[in-house]
């Protein structure tokens, strides 16, 4: 049997003292369907997100300056993936209302670029946005086109990425109140919302039974990030990625959110947010990461699990 752990912020809620279970803990029952089923297989590719524009890259939308209509928006905040504000007329506004709304992003070289919402849906609770900014050629979508020339969306997630590789934080979340990331959800951070693990959620995490059973809300943003490093194969946590484009693998995690296929796999690795906890065999046959890992899963602690196709 697989145990599982990874370091989350726990509120108890169940009986029991307030000391927080241990994920992967044996008889465990996730008590709370938090994020839809894919059957655990996912196509990995080695981007974080969509985010170059010209050689540049966006490092974030600013949660000031905004307008709408040529007008300033204020107290601009965003819910799970839902932006609020507040009109020039005091009038509150949701979602769908940013349809039209121009942002401002800030690309790594300090400069601003305007951003503008096209399209605005809803999938599962989660917004989704087509974003565009102009050019000399005229408006390019940031994350990108479908096969029809429509453009691909984005959800809108609290924080910034770290998008460096080879260094201690690459790959990794950072708290910033007052930005947030336009996540195309063709690459890992979208993805890993997709698959459910939803960074702004918690989910109902019991352990144990009877007199013993102990039941805790656990944050989802850890999972998320655990999720990013898993679909990229960064192994080593420092943004480095070992796969390739395209690459079938099959995802599963401790809290029964995403469940392992059936078919013929080989483990790789489990996972926790700061990269691979064990790795029994890379998805990329002769991949080398540059740090040492144990090479057993028996009893490692992660809370996702990769598998690839048997080779």
């Amino acid at each position: 049997m697989r145990t599982h752990l990874i370091p989350v912020a726990l509120l108890a809620i169940g009986c029991g003292t307030e000391s927080s279970p241990t994920l992967g803990s044996t008889n465990q029952s996730v008590q709370e369907d938090n994020g839809r089923s894919l059957n655990g297989r996912s196509l990995n590719g080695r981007s974080l997100n969509g985010r170059s524009l010209n050689g540049r890259s966006l490092n974030g939308v600013l949660l000031n300056g905004a307008s709408l209509a040529g007008a300033q928006l204020k107290d601009l905040d965003l819910d799970g993936t839902r932006l609020k504000g507040i009109d020039s007329d005091g009038h509150k506004l949701s979602g769908k209302d940013f349809i039209g709304a121009t942002l401002v992003g800030t690309l790594d070289d300090g400069s601003a670029l305007d951003l503008s919402i096209e399209d605005i849906t809803e999938k599962g609770g989660v917004l989704q946005y087509v974003v565009n900014y102009a050019t000399d050629g005229g408006p390019q979508y940031f994350c990108g086109t479908d096969a029809n020339g429509q453009g691909l969306p984005a959800t809108a997630l609290a924080g910034l990425w770290d998008y460096r590789a080879g260094v201690a934080g690459g790959g990794s979340h950072i708290d910033d109140p007052k930005s947030f990331t336009f996540a195309c959800i063709e690459f890992a951070l979208g993805k890993c919302v997709d698959l459910g693990y939803q960074p702004w959620k918690t989910k109902t995490l019991c352990t144990g039974s009877g007199n013993t059973k102990k039941c805790v809300k656990t944050s989802l943003a850890p999972v998320h990030q655990a999720c990013t490093r898993a679909l990229r194969a960064d192994y080593c946590g420092d943004g480095t990625s070992y796969t390739v484009d395209g690459t079938l693998i099959d995802i599963s995690d401790v809290m029964g959110i995403q469940k392992p296929s059936k078919g013929s796999w080989s483990v790789e690795a489990e996972w926790s947010d700061a990269g691979a906890v064990c790795l029994e065999d890379t998805r990329i046959a002769g991949t080398h990461p540059s740090c040492n890992l144990p090479t057993s899963c028996a009893a490692a602690n992660g809370v996702i699990t990769t598998e690839f196709a048997s080779r």
